[in-house]
């Protein structure tokens, strides 16, 4: 049987297809969605909402029919968009997002037997607040046919991940980029790996990201060509999109080569990593700083945990040394589609429940004893523990057609 995960993260939702071989064969996931390429931003077209890719086409053209805030406000309140006169509700562009999501798969992830969600830390950190989101995507996956087997948190699902590699025993931080801010989830690595706390950095997310480098890569323009990229809409959206992917570039390569066509005439720069590393700095010092706060709260710091980046944390050039700067010294990068990955493998021992209530959310994994070996058993190992959160009530929504309820 195949199994699908997916993590859901509004900076960019990722797939994987889990597949278990007969006999004793090691459990295997293929990644199925390009890092990035499926981002939760919603624009309001003439024929309904559009997603993803082709609605950040739009972001400078048309700003004030661009949604970027639903999935982090997952709730039954008005978004900024509307349908004729009547406003939409994250809820419903969450919905069709998905949806959207799900009918961009291979057929066999589509039919999947088993699906398991890797949700950001926000979503199950217990509280009003998260009971809300998590009823409120249980609704939507009841309504949507998804034959859901676990929620999971993602921190914990990227440690489950065949092609990562294992943390150190003891504490490590998970670093995330969401799309309106950066997420840092402390894990106790022992006998047992549990997610022991969660913060919130506002306003130091991919759009943060995307922005500070869009300007700063602006000015280098202007300083090199004497072209302002901020002359019409048409033109500040084409300079918005070789920002992002001079984002893209900077993740493996030195150098970046921004090119833009006006007219009749063809303006380009080559910007070094290193210079945008010095613009991005006061971003990734935030991060950083917020990190070491968390920690010394707890009665930790930088130097005595394991660092885990996500690969979009990765795309902030600078941030690896942001943290050495604090005192970090162990640093890791998880690769692309970890969280989904470890999903997929997860949804292999635990099997759909009848009743959508049932669906376990954890987010914590039994490890094996000192002599074991840590890589091998965070693959294989699945004494998962419930949350202590009470599941009476769940779903607290249901949805019809893509339109929400409270329960």
């Amino acid at each position: 049987m195949n199994t699908l995960g997916l993590e859901v993260s509004d900076a960019g939702f990722e797939a994987a297809l889990g597949r278990r071989p007969e006999g004793e064969g090691q459990p295997s996931a293929e990644f199925l969605v390009p890092p990035g390429a499926v981002p939760a931003v919603a624009f309001a077209g003439e024929s309904g909402p559009v997603f993803g890719a082709a609605a950040e086409q739009e972001r400078f053209l048309s700003p004030r029919q661009i949604c970027d805030g639903f999935w982090d406000e997952l709730s039954l309140q008005p978004s900024n968009l509307r349908a004729g006169r009547r406003p939409i509700a994250c809820s419903e562009l969450a919905y069709h997002f998905l949806r959207h999501v799900l009918d961009g798969l291979p057929a066999e992830a589509r039919e999947a037997g088993a699906v398991a969600l890797a949700l950001p830390s926000s979503f199950t950190e217990g509280g009003a607040r998260a009971e809300e989101r998590v009823g409120i995507l249980l609704g939507i996956c009841q309504d949507l046919g998804v034959k859901l087997s676990a929620l999971v948190d993602a921190s914990c699902a990227a440690l489950l991940d065949p092609a990562a590699l294992a943390p150190s025993r003891g504490t490590v931080l998970h670093v995330d980029l969401g799309l309106r801010a950066a997420g840092l989830t402390v894990l106790d690595v022992g006998e047992r790996a549990t997610r022991r706390a969660f913060t919130r950095v506002p306003g130091a997310g991919w759009l943060a990201l995307a922005e500070s480098a869009r300007k700063a890569l602006a000015d280098r323009f202007l300083r090199q060509t004497s072209f302002d990229v901020s002359a019409d809409r048409r033109t500040e959206q084409a300079f918005y999109l070789e920002a992002l992917e001079a984002i893209e570039t900077f993740a493996s390569q030195q150098e970046a080569t921004l090119g833009l066509v006006t007219g009749t005439r063809e303006r380009s720069i080559s910007v070094p990593r290193d210079g945008l590393v010095a613009d991005l700095r006061p971003l990734a010092d935030l991060i950083a700083k917020a990190a070491q706060e968390m920690l010394l709260r707890m009665g930790l710091g930088l130097p005595s945990v394991h660092v885990l980046f996500t690969h979009r944390a990765r795309r902030l050039c600078g941030l690896g040394k942001a943290f050495r700067r604090h005192g970090a010294v162990a640093l890791d990068t998880l690769p692309p589609g970890a969280a989904a990955r470890g999903a997929a493998v997860l949804a292999m021992d635990f099997k759909p429940p009848e009743e959508i209530a049932d669906v376990p959310e954890l987010h914590a994994c039994e490890l094996p004893t000192a002599n074991e070996d840590m890589a091998g058993a965070l693959r294989s190992a699945f004494a998962f523990v419930r949350t202590e959160r009470r599941r009476e009530g769940r779903p607290t929504h249901v949805v019809c057609d893509g339109v929400c309820y409270p329960l």
